[in-house]
């Protein structure tokens, strides 16, 4: 392997019969052994396969080949599971109900498609598509935020859009077609924001968020009129997608709210969700 084609300055220097590798000026250490006696072979092997893989992850990023995906959505983004319990019972925290990394739909999907994507997971409880929320914060406004987003992780090749669920709340008094809309205005706001590849505009596949289930201890929260507002996004999400030109993809074909609390999603069928998104990108960016 050259080396020099990686841009990578080597120092040496031994120890105890192994040789390795100092700090490179791309802060990436490749280790180079000297196998003196069969114990040693193993490690030393796994370790050049690891930093090997490094390398490839390198070129592959930063030679442009590397496609990027941006995942904008909500908690069902974010991983948060299922709650069976009523929020009045006990403080909240996020972070303690969330799935492992490589269970949420956004890493099975990243290790679905292999290393030469980049999956960004940009999901944040109760994000809204334009609209201040006054009770847990007007940084949960989808809006507000999407363009520092884009910037911070420009150049964008494919945005994956799934909001929605939390505009239903009884409190922002909203229909299904104003949701709709408003999912128009963060299209047009990332298609005119110019950090796609070479300042151009990034695709977008827009997720239709499944219907409400059985909502249980949150029916206060959202309401029986929320369930049947979201019967209709299908209808509304899909003529939004049509007006920008942009991908659609129906989430209600594929998996259901949990029965547990109504608005997330269970543990396999978020697994099925990013098994399946893999053709539709494929299909989409290449």
């Amino acid at each position: 392997m050259n080396f020099n084609y990686f841009k990578i300055i080597i120092k040496f220097h031994t120890v105890s019969n192994h040789t390795y590798s100092t700090q490179p000026a791309n802060s990436l250490s490749i280790p180079i052994f000297q196998f003196t006696s069969y114990d040693n072979i193993i490690l030393p092997l796994y370790s050049l396969w690891y930093y090997i893989n490094k390398i490839y992850y390198l070129v592959i990023r930063y030679g442009g080949k590397m496609k990027t995906i941006l995942c904008y959505g909500d908690s069902n983004t974010y991983g948060a599971v299922p709650l069976d319990f009523d929020l009045f019972e006990k403080p909240f925290v996020s972070s303690l109900y969330r799935l492992p990394r490589e269970k949420r739909w956004t890493g099975i999907f990243q290790s679905e498609l292999g290393n030469d994507y980049y999956v960004i997971e940009e999901g944040l409880n109760g994000r809204t598509t334009v609209w201040d929320d006054p009770i847990e914060g007007t940084y949960k406004n989808g809006l507000k935020y999407l363009l520092p987003c884009l910037e911070s992780h420009a150049p964008i090749d494919l945005v994956i859009l799934m909001l929605g669920t939390n505009d239903l709340k009884i409190k922002f008094s909203v229909s299904a077609l104003d949701i709709a809309m408003s999912i128009g205005v963060l299209v047009d706001t990332i298609q005119k924001s110019g950090f796609g590849p070479d300042g151009g505009k990034p695709k977008i596949l827009i997720l239709c968020p499944p219907p409400l289930g059985e909502l249980s201890h949150l029916e206060d929260l959202f309401g029986k009129e929320g369930i049947k507002k979201s019967k209709d996004f299908a209808k509304y999400y899909k003529k939004v997608a049509k007006l920008y030109n942009c991908s659609f993809l129906d989430v209600a074909t594929i998996i259901k709210s949990s029965d547990k609390d109504g608005v997330h999603y269970d543990e396999e069928d978020v697994k099925k969700l990013g098994k399946v998104l893999v053709k539709n990108v494929r299909d989409i960016i290449g």
